[in-house]
């Protein structure tokens, strides 16, 4: 009798343990999967962050150098204008950028939200230059002074090697 009840208290203490085993598993896993969904959640949040202020700064940087071309300006004596290219790095959520009047215009879907990140220049864009769209990464854009219709200084944008269609 004594290993008949013997061999019933080993069972009953694994069983015991199985229980508690699971008890501690079970309680491990309800604290993770909120913590673990918090922590993407955040990450998410930074990564709509970095591609707004990337757009920000891509639109500044085109801002500057048109700032830049447009005070070096054009010459009627020699029929030439200042002129450089630039690299721009067009982060992942930008659908087009717009050169309006004067100012840069980002347009990005993040988080299902549109945003327009926008910087202004003193120089005012040429009314023709196409919009730069469906673009990411290092884009190689040249940035120059011409005349319009009544001989004043605006500035054009062209993408380097395409012909942005």
């Amino acid at each position: 009798m004594k290993n008949g009840h013997i061999s019933k208290t080993i069972r009953t203490k694994k069983g015991q343990s199985s229980m508690e085993m699971l008890t501690t598993v079970g309680i491990f896993i309800a604290f993770l999967v909120p913590v673990a969904l918090l922590a993407f959640s955040v990450v998410n949040l930074n990564r709509q962050d970095i591609s707004k202020y990337a757009a920000e700064s891509m639109v500044k940087q085109i801002a500057s150098e048109s700032n830049n071309i447009y005070a070096q300006g054009y010459s009627t004596v020699s029929n030439i204008g200042a002129s450089s290219i630039i690299y721009i790095n067009i982060p992942g959520g930008v659908k087009s950028i717009e050169f309006v009047n004067n100012s840069v215009v980002a347009h990005l879907n993040i988080g299902g939200s549109p945003y327009d990140a926008v910087a202004y220049t003193n120089a005012p864009f040429s009314g023709d230059i196409k919009p730069i769209k469906d673009k990411q990464g290092i884009l190689p854009i040249r940035v120059f002074a011409t005349l319009d219709d009544k001989q004043n200084t605006v500035i054009q944008i062209e993408e380097v090697g395409g012909n942005n269609e």
